[in-house]
């Protein structure tokens, strides 16, 4: 069933998002902000009238291995949570 697959994602979603909430997020040098998942950082920051998100795996060599665009910064967090909910966290 499609609705049970969505409100499983939709959890998962908002429960990665709680923990990078609880891990704080911070402001880096390059005027992003970032928090961690397990072995991926989540970077956001504003450009222009959109903001960016990217993933990182940690201790890898610094590469983004995913990322978009959204609206406002929360819903780039949320974005990013989701994109981590869908492929990389099981």
């Amino acid at each position: 069933m499609a609705f049970s697959n969505e409100i499983i994602e939709s959890n998962k979603t908002s429960l990665i998002l709680q923990r990078l909430n609880e891990k704080v997020w911070r402001q880096t040098e390059h005027n992003t902000l970032m928090s961690r998942y397990n072995n991926v950082i989540v970077e956001v920051w504003k450009d222009g009238d959109t903001f960016e998100y990217d993933l990182y795996y940690v201790g890898g060599d610094s590469t983004s291995i995913d990322g978009g665009y959204a609206n406002n910064l929360t819903e780039a967090k949320r974005a990013a949570a989701a994109l981590l909910a869908r492929k990389y966290v099981e």
